[in-house]
């Protein structure tokens, strides 16, 4: 029976990755929730007209997407961030950046839906 040890630049490059692979989850479900935010805002200029600035607008939402974000990518970050190593960790930790990505496309087609929606009926799909 093999006992199987990695060296500690091994484990730092693996952690690196892991980081690499949250931070690009969480960036770009960010950009996403930031490219519909400023779609609703030109597309209904005329909804908008009369409160803040857009730039009011994207820097007073970071933290809803912020929460956005934490909560859509729970369990795709917990999966990549598993403590263990091995076939089987790696294997979870694929399916995790997986998971990420499919939700992203999840979000993305949901906020495409709150788009014609909101052209609709003037209000999102969720609670203002």
């Amino acid at each position: 029976m093999r006992h199987f040890s990695m060296s500690d630049d091994q484990i730092n490059r693996m952690k690196l990755s892991q980081f690499r692979s949250v931070l690009f989850l969480y960036v770009s479900m960010l950009f996403i929730l930031a490219c519909f935010r400023l779609a609703n805002y030109i597309a209904y200029h005329d909804y908008f007209a009369g409160s803040i600035d857009v730039m009011t607008i994207l820097f007073t939402s970071v933290r809803f997407d912020l929460m956005t974000a934490s909560y859509v990518l729970l369990l795709p970050t917990l999966l990549i961030l598993t403590p263990a190593k091995g076939r089987i960790a790696s294997m979870i930790k694929g399916t995790g950046l997986q998971l990420g990505l499919v939700m992203l496309m999840l979000s993305t087609i949901a906020l495409m839906g709150d788009f014609i929606y909101f052209g609709v009926v003037n209000r999102h799909t969720f609670n203002d």
